[in-house]
């Protein structure tokens, strides 16, 4: 789901953890978050959390 604040409620703040994985993640089909942290797991060489602040006026 993308950021979807309500129009005119202020600012709202989201967090996206981003991992640098070690090898290639292939999926038949979009994953859901168990299966992208079971693809990961054991596989991360680095990671970060991108916190950005989104406001619909």
């Amino acid at each position: 789901m993308p950021p979807d604040p309500p129009t005119g409620h202020g600012p709202h703040l989201y967090a996206f953890q981003i991992f640098a994985p070690d090898r290639r993640l292939d999926f038949d089909h979009p994953p859901g978050r168990k299966a992208v942290v079971e693809a990961v797991t054991g596989h991360v060489l680095a990671k970060g959390v991108l916190v950005g602040a989104y406001e619909r006026v």
